[in-house]
């Protein structure tokens, strides 16, 4: 090669900072060789003279040049016999310690190549580097490029090293000694365990072993600021898999990591547990025997004398593995008539002193310790069962004969319940079916077990302590949940029992806990607790009418329901059971409106019917959801609208106000049918959907109920009166006219309950996947019409049921259905809301309807029509009478609806289409409330006090989208936003409010430098709202009434305002907070007298944490 290229180059070298010089001269090298001119070969040969010089940096530079040549050139021009020469000619270099990390990035790359890997040079390479380098004796990037080579080829040509290099195991030994750094000690924990398990290590275990274990326990710290992103969880782990590398570690390993079980160091002691549990499996239980009494007694008395909840739990795990290993070749059956072996018994004996003198902490650890080892295996549960279980069938809390404390029966129904759990596990295992003597076993404990426990109950029925009672339910249901114990019979009565404690229970945490019980009563025994509830539920319930037979210990009945039907074989008898309670009909004595009972009772059992559905996922379950749940849910909630008692209805005529004329006249039934009808369709498949939905647009479009005739309930030809069904007055005339004056007269007087069941319609066309097609063959023109019979509504009744019905579809036949929303519907929608000839209501219902078109067009991301859209809006917060109504809506529209418009209801909805919304429309509201606030400033009187409320509605508008947006977003927005935000905390609504609060608390976790410099305003702003009385200024600008004391600030912006108060001690420097610390100190006196318990319990922890604040930074 040409003597002047390559003098370019080294003279390039020289001088550091010319890199555009040093990169041109390889470039000219390169060129050289791909074009014939020179090879790697005649490389080396031009690199005689530096590659021969005495001067180390000469070396060092013509050894770089040539790694470096290799790394850019591809394959086609480094010929196989190149790579043979190279390699051996890097090796025998190894020993020149300056050229070394060169030598070994030229090794590394030559690695990669497709000469080295037809070739067989891998044992060589890693013997030359482990025996010609002293790797510890250079720079940790050089150890780590070592390392790194080490690492390829034995994952690339691990079957050619052990091959060629048996003796890698006791090489490696000098390559990893005393290595410090973390980085390379995590490749080193990664090549140690490949190593030693795919080499023999015969006469060199021990060598290994300690060089492994001189690390342990792991101390390590990450620097400030993480940067080499290695933390000590990796280094433990990876160190964890070394020790348990290889059964030959077993008897060095032992010893050293159970001296550790008494460091005074838990974080210590958690990591030799740790690493006992993962070598349980690997050591030989030879290997464990000798140990096993001294590690039972050390983590016993660990277990007895910690206060660590993570240590005392992974005593108890690493003990349950080692006791499943050393007993994992024992036959199940020999427990029936073995003693405990000698590691279990001390602890058994322990037990049975400590049951006798009382000593129940002690007992208690005793038998989560014995429990945890019966769990690992039924030999070890047997073995356990037989001498304890006795200990406590023998003493009974209720009765007369053998009084008991409430403290010792607490303890010995605690320690029955650990020991009945672990049976539960342990005889879960396929292996008891392979013993016929085990499935007798329970045999012998089952009555006084079942009559021990059923005692219990009442006994601690009687205790001040609702958690007693709950702690022997929860036995009770490990008792009967063990494989092969107890029959039908003792599981019903354990469910009876369950229940009747749920129903006389107080409070809702204490229900709650009893309703998981009974759900996994349910769980595990299904058919039990179907028997045991399906007459007993039809007998005992009401229908929706019956005022005399509801009570309010149903609605408990009914979320017991509704907890049990989560399991799916039970969801569907109780909803067979619950639909007829539902689909009764008012009689002639039933009042109207019906009794405040009925609309109670009603709502409970519609919530109840929907969780049920929600229960309902397979396929034949849903197929029958289609065929009668939901034609009887629709027909139900619409019938009392246009059939019933001709008595009952002709009263109608004499009300002079609208009245609920069923107990699903009220919003709260009707939504909860709306939402059950929604879920339940949304999961249909759309041949499922596209029948029903035929039948659902018949009856509202023309009031075709034939469909549904076999659905409605039975009744007395005589004395019923069936009037036409005319929502959206689209009926047959001929019906119309064929009605008496009376009739006319309670069909009119009916006809707005006929609009308000549009509704249900809406729940099931916004639910419909895409490929459903409407049955008209002009869509348009359905929109058309009923946009033009949403307009129509001038009592804000249903209009915006259709809207979500005119949206969905909108949505769904997107791109086509834009045009029309561009060219026809919405002009007509804009001109219906700036009409000032229409009645407000009748403006607002037009606003409905435009922002639910603007959230369909927005979830599509829909580009200049989305734009036209949201400027509309945003000028419509300067309209006094449509400015609140926008303001809450642009929070809608950010926010799920709860069943339409969402990716459950199949809707096409764009991944950041909240992003884009929000960066949409931050400007316009934020140059709103400017010119609005300016206005206002320089204004007086009525021209004042409307602009101020103007500039009100673009704060409301904001505080209502926040909550929604993603917190990357809103981060980058928080310079312009922080003024606003602490200005919308003054407005007189609580969800807008709060959601302002919980923004500000984001703010102070994720970027507390902005909070820092508005550090003055937030405190003083949320100690004013932690306050149960808001202060006078502020009332008197956010409420209009005239009262003599300010208003009320509720309770849950009291609380929210106090958890964001109590973070800014974390997240913000002392030095900040210091000149407030007292201020707010003093004022939180107020909410720690506060009325509501929740106030009292943030309070305390919002003063802690400002009162425990230092300059050290610790709280």
């Amino acid at each position: 090669m040409d003597s002047g290229l390559i003098d370019t180059y080294l003279a390039a070298l020289e001088n550091s900072s010319d890199r555009s010089g040093q990169e041109q001269a390889l470039q000219a090298i390169l060129d050289s060789i791909h074009q014939g001119d020179n090879s790697l070969l005649t490389l080396v040969q031009g690199l005689e003279k530096p590659l021969t010089s005495e001067r180390n940096e000469w070396r060092a530079k013509g050894i770089k040049l040539l790694a470096t040549v290799i790394r850019r050139l591809d394959d086609a021009h480094i010929a196989p016999p190149a790579v043979k020469f190279l390699t051996n000619f890097f090796r025998e270099r190894l020993a020149d310690t300056p050229c070394v990390p060169w030598l070994v990035e030229g090794l590394t790359n030559l690695s990669h190549t497709a000469g080295f890997r037809q070739g067989d040079f891998a044992g060589s390479v890693v013997e030359s580097l482990l025996e010609e380098i002293h790797i510890q004796s250079f720079q940790q990037p050089t150890r780590l490029a070592i390392l790194h080579l080490l690492q390829y080829l034995l994952t690339e040509y691990l079957p050619t090293l052990q091959r060629q290099l048996p003796s890698l195991p006791a090489l490696f030994i000098q390559a990893m000694d005393s290595e410090k750094d973390p980085r390379n000690l995590m490749v080193c924990f990664d090549l140690f365990p490949r190593i030693v398990r795919h080499f023999d290590v015969t006469g060199h275990a021990d060598d290994l072993f300690e060089v492994v274990f001189c690390y342990f326990p792991i101390t390590f710290k990450p620097p400030p600021g993480d940067a080499l992103g290695v933390t000590a969880e990796d280094l433990k782990a990876a160190l964890r898999h070394c020790i348990a590398a290889t059964p030959a570690f077993g008897p060095y390993a032992i010893e050293p990591l159970l001296s550790k079980l008494t460091s005074s160091s838990g974080s210590a002691k958690i990591d030799a547990l740790q690493t006992l549990a993962e070598c349980a499996s690997v050591f030989t239980p030879a290997d464990w025997q000798p140990h096993m009494a001294e590690l039972a007694s050390l983590i016993r008395e660990e277990i007895y004398q910690t206060t660590d909840d993570a240590l005392r739990a992974q005593c108890l795990s690493t003990l349950a593995t080692l006791f499943a290993r050393v007993t994992q070749d024992k036959a199940p059956t020999a427990a029936l008539t073995e003693d405990p072996h000698e590691f279990v018994k001390p602890l058994i004996d322990d037990l049975v002193a400590q049951v006798a003198d009382a000593q129940w902490v002690k007992a208690i650890a005793t038998g989560k310790i014995l429990s945890c080892i019966a769990a690992t295996s039924l030999y070890n549960c047997i073995m356990i069962v037989r001498p304890v279980l006795p200990l406590f069938l023998t003493s009974n809390g209720n009765s007369d004969s053998d009084p008991i404390s409430m403290d010792t029966e607490r303890a010995h129904i605690e320690i029955l319940g650990d020991i009945l759990d672990a049976s539960r596990v342990a005889f879960s295992s396929p292996e008891v079916s392979q013993y016929p003597d085990l499935q007798s076993f329970w045999k012998t404990y089952e009555v006084d077990l079942y009559h021990r426990l059923s005692a219990s109950v009442p006994f601690f029925q009687r205790s001040p302590q609702s958690q007693d009672v709950l702690l022997t339910c929860s036995t009770l249901l490990a008792a009967v949940s063990v494989p092969t114990a107890f029959d039908a019979t003792d599981k019903r009565g354990a469910y009876l029992t369950l229940r009747e404690v749920y129903l006389a229970a107080d409070g809702k945490a204490t229900r709650d806990y009893l309703l998981n019980l009974l759900h996994q009563l349910a769980q595990r025994f299904p058919e039990v607790i179907l028997d045991a509830t399906v007459e007993p539920l039809r007998q005992h319930l009401p229908d929706v009418y019956d005022a005399g037979r509801i009570h309010p210990q149903l609605h408990l009945e009914l979320a017991l329901v509704a907890k049990l039907g989560a399991v799916p074989q039970l969801a569907r008898p109780y909803l067979e059971i619950l639909l007829p309670v539902i689909q009764a009909t008012p009689g002639q004595t039933t009042p109207l409106p019906p009794p405040e009972a009925c609309f109670r009772y009603t709502d409970a059992v519609l919530q109840t019917v929907g969780e049920l559905l929600d229960a309902l996922t397979g396929p034949e379950d849903r197929a029958w959801v289609a065929e009668t749940v939901i034609p009887t849910l629709l027909i139900i909630a619409v019938a009392p609208t246009f059939r019933g008692d001709a008595i009952r209805l002709a009263e109608l005529s004499t009300l002079d106000t609208l009245v609920p004329i069923s107990a699903f006249g009220q919003d709260a039934q009707a939504d909860q049918i709306a939402h059950s009808l929604a879920s339940a369709l949304a999961g249909l498949t759309p041949e499922q959907q596209t029948p029903l939905f035929a039948s659902a647009f018949r009856l509202f479009m023309y009031g075709d109920t034939t469909p549904y005739q076999s659905l409605l309930p039975a009744q007395d030809p005589a004395t019923t009166l069936e009037l036409p069904f005319n929502p959206i007055n689209q009926a047959s005339a001929t019906a119309l006219e064929a009605l008496s004056a009376d009739h006319r007269l309670i069909f009119d007087r009916l006809q707005p309950y006929q609009r308000q069941t549009c509704r249900f319609w809406a729940a099931l066309g916004a639910t419909l996947h895409a490929a459903v097609p409407w049955p008209e063959s002009d869509p348009a023109a359905i929109m058309k019409l009923l946009l033009t019979t949403a307009l129509a509504d001038e009592s804000g009744s249903y209009g915006d049921s259709l809207a979500l019905l005119i949206a969905s579809w909108v949505n769904k036949a997107a791109p086509a259905s834009l045009t029309l929303v561009e060219q026809d519907l919405l002009p007509v929608i804009t001109h219906a809301c700036t009409d000032s000839t229409r009645s407000q209501v009748g403006r607002l219902v037009a606003l409905t309807i435009y922002l639910a078109l603007t959230k369909a067009v927005v979830l599509l991301a829909g580009g200049g029509l989305q734009s036209q859209l949201v400027d509309q809006l945003l000028g419509w917060l300067r309209d006094p009478v449509l400015a609140p109504r926008v303001a809450v809506g642009l929070g809608h529209i950010v926010r799920d609806h709860p069943f339409a418009l969402t990716r459950a209801a199949h809707a096409r909805v764009k991944l950041l289409y909240r992003q884009k919304f929000f960066v949409q429309c931050l400007p316009g509201l934020v140059q709103g409330y400017r010119t609005a606030a300016a206005s206002s400033s320089n204004s007086t009187g009525l021209a004042s006090t409307q602009n101020h409320q103007q500039h009100r509605y673009y704060l409301l508008a904001l505080s209502h989208m926040v909550q929604y947006i993603p917190k990357p977003v809103l981060m980058a927005e928080l310079s312009s936003l922080m003024p606003l935000l602490l200005s919308s905390l003054e407005l007189p609504h609580v969800e807008s409010c709060v959601s302002t609060i919980n923004t500000l608390y984001t703010v102070a976790l994720d970027a507390s430098d902005l909070m820092a410099e508005y550090i003055g305003s937030v405190v003083k702003a949320l100690l004013r709202l932690t306050s149960a009385r808001k202060s006078s200024s502020t009332a008197t600008t956010v409420s209009a009434e005239s009262s003599s004391e300010p208003p009320l600030n509720p309770m849950q912006v009291r609380t929210a305002a106090l958890k964001c108060l109590a973070i800014l001690p974390e997240c913000l420097e002392y030095s900040i907070i210091h000149p407030y610390r007292k201020e707010v100190i003093k004022a939180l006196a107020g909410p720690l007298d506060d009325r509501k318990r929740a106030v009292r319990q943030e309070a305390v922890v919002c003063r802690n944490k400002w009162f425990g604040a230092s300059s050290s930074g610790a709280l």
